[in-house]
């Protein structure tokens, strides 16, 4: 039980990161940062927030949203999909399939387990983000977000993001990220 109530309590950290999202993308913190992430990285960040959206669609009522952001961001989402699989695919040859279909069952279910633990927080979190991105649907706002996002509530996206930004020098992304999340912690 450990490991989850430290989910949820990860999860709950960062109840409202991604609106201060707008003023830091353009920041030469958070592009040292980016810059410091591979594509399968930044992939499953993405992944990870399209799923947990998913979520919030079922569970709190967010379908509008949620359409509205598949519509918007489809092209998008597409482009991280595709180097998603391809990341699968240098990483596990010929069993890629079953890697990448355990790894899309895993982040679904965290998702799942994250509402379920966390309730009103996770719909207002997920409301907030799809209010973020409606601002400037761009590539660059839904790879800010969703790294912020998942980053903030799943551990090993956490520690893959610090180990980048520390091997690539970008310790001012991690101030101005850790800077983000306090500052952001909407309770």
């Amino acid at each position: 039980m450990g490991h989850l109530a430290g989910m949820a309590g990860r999860f709950a950290k960062g109840a409202v990161i991604a609106v201060g999202l707008s003023c830091a993308a353009a920041s030469a913190a958070y592009s040292c940062g980016m810059s410091a992430m591979n594509e399968g990285s930044v992939s499953k960040a993405v992944r990870t927030l399209q799923s947990d959206l998913m979520v919030a669609a079922l569970q709190c009522g967010e379908h509008d949203a949620y359409n509205s952001f598949m519509k918007t961001y489809d092209p998008h989402l597409t482009g991280h999909n595709k180097r998603l699989k391809q990341h699968f695919v240098d990483s596990h040859g010929g069993g890629y399939k079953v890697a990448l279909n355990t790894y899309l069952t895993s982040i679904a279910n965290e998702g799942a387990l994250r509402m379920a633990l966390t309730g009103n927080r996770f719909c207002t979190r997920s409301h907030v983000v799809h209010e973020t991105l409606a601002q400037s649907p761009t590539d660059n706002r839904l790879q800010m977000v969703a790294v912020a996002y998942a980053a903030s509530a799943v551990p090993f996206l956490a520690e893959e993001l610090d180990n980048r930004t520390t091997e690539q020098g970008c310790t001012a992304y991690k101030v101005a990220f850790e800077s983000d999340l306090k500052d952001l912690v909407a309770e």
